[in-house]
């Protein structure tokens, strides 16, 4: 929740870690440090380690350090926060151009920026002669420069050959969002090893004709073997995690108070948004 939310009515941010970089910090604090805000003022609240282990790790220190680099870059307060940018850069503009547009202007830094979406997020890519990379600050200082730039000729076989380009990028990205979804990929996670337990089970159901238990039974199996959300697996941990012995029972209802199997998210979808050629 660090990047890409107006979270302007809240009044306090609380870190519960410090990120290895400031930029972090920065990102999170702007969630609530918004245009709009009805708060005077706003408040942040750090947990620190405790005093040994800050002291190995040198947290403060090492964030201290990088700021002052980064300033010394030119890297200001408003550097950090892209998602303000390309705002500011919706409202100076005028209608919306439907989704898929693309454009071309005249730059003396050749590059390609595509606007893709992937399922509910949103990533600026930016494509160079030396690959693709997914940098959403570059991509909306690219599209501000754009924005002032003189329009020029359009060549679909650039925009293909950057899509292409980037194809690999954003597979990768699909690939870290599933992962982040589903578990069935990681065979040792704690719901594929109760599926001997479940079959058990399901086995004395069948032998004793309990034909309503044992479709119940099937249900979770696939369930268990097919793949969860994150948040679905946790809830099997805290069912584990109880001090009272544990049932089929108890698994069953679990299985059963979740969504039907087939009725969840659909997989993450690829959409260009939009693409701007410079060069």
């Amino acid at each position: 929740m660090s990047e890409g939310l107006n979270l302007q009515d809240a009044v306090r941010v609380i870190h519960y870690d410090l990120p290895w970089s400031p930029a972090r910090l920065a990102q999170r604090v702007g969630r609530i440090d918004r245009a709009g805000s009805p708060h005077e003022r706003i408040e942040t609240v750090t947990f620190l380690p405790p005093q040994p282990l800050a002291d190995a790790l040198a947290m403060e220190r090492r964030l201290v350090a990088k700021r002052r680099t980064q300033s010394r870059a030119g890297a200001g307060p408003r550097a950090f926060d892209w998602c303000d940018g390309l705002y500011g850069l919706a409202a100076r503009a005028g209608p919306p151009a439907t989704p898929g547009a693309c454009g071309a202007v005249a730059a003396a830094e050749p590059a390609v920026v595509l606007v893709v979406r992937l399922g509910r997020l949103v990533e600026g890519v930016v494509v160079t002669d030396t690959g693709a990379r997914a940098d959403p600050a570059r991509a909306t200082r690219l599209l501000e420069r754009a924005a002032v730039a003189e329009p020029a000729p359009f060549d679909r076989a650039v925009l293909e050959r950057a899509i292409r380009r980037a194809a690999p990028l954003v597979r990768s990205r699909l690939a870290a969002l599933e992962d982040a979804r589903w578990r069935t990929a990681q065979r040792d996670r704690l719901s594929r090893r109760l599926i001997p337990w479940v079959l058990a089970v399901a086995r004395r159901a069948a032998a004793r004709r309990r034909h309503a238990d044992l479709a119940r039974l099937d249900g979770l199996v696939s369930r268990l073997a097919l793949g969860m959300t994150a948040g679905e697996e946790l809830l099997l941990e805290d069912l584990l995690a109880r001090r009272a012995p544990l049932s089929v029972r108890d698994v069953l209802a679990w299985h059963e108070r979740l969504p039907p199997l087939g009725t969840g998210a659909e997989a993450p979808q690829v959409e260009l948004v939009a693409a701007m050629v410079l060069g």
